[in-house]
């Protein structure tokens, strides 16, 4: 099945320090666009969904979040289409460090998560800001 559009992109910004509402609009919106471009891939949007909710919520709990960025790049070679999201915040000082918490811990599992969901996944630092991405392959 064909992909649609042939390049979509999706950005969401909000500046809003200790807002918990952000995190499950955020994810909403996110759900909803990729629900809009792949109507046929529930599994996918709720894997990539996952991975925005942990994203946006790491964002939230470190630092002031500053945006997301929900890129789809559909292509001819199939199996190699694949959604970049990257979750922008202000502390470019303090990329995300896997961790094993205790069993009974409530967090902590969240780079975990995204590391058995995506493709790949990483952290870019700019000036005043970074990037945290994961990339998620179309089955």
């Amino acid at each position: 099945m064909p992909l649609q559009p042939a390049r979509a992109h999706f950005t969401y910004q909000r500046e809003e320090s200790a807002l918990p509402t952000v995190v499950p609009f955020a994810r909403h919106q996110a759900t909803a666009t990729l629900t809009r471009w792949l109507p046929h891939h529930t599994d996918f949007i709720a894997d990539a969904a996952l991975v925005v909710d942990e994203l946006l919520t790491n964002a939230w709990r470190h630092s002031r979040l500053i945006g997301m960025l929900l890129i789809l790049h559909p292509t001819a070679v199939p199996g190699s289409a694949h959604l970049y999201i990257a979750v922008h915040d202000s502390r470019p000082h303090k990329p995300p460090a896997p961790r094993r918490p205790p069993h009974h811990a409530e967090h902590g599992r969240g780079l975990l998560l995204i590391d058995c969901l995506a493709h790949s996944h990483g952290t870019a630092l700019y000036p005043g800001h970074k990037a945290v991405w994961a990339r998620l392959n179309l089955p």
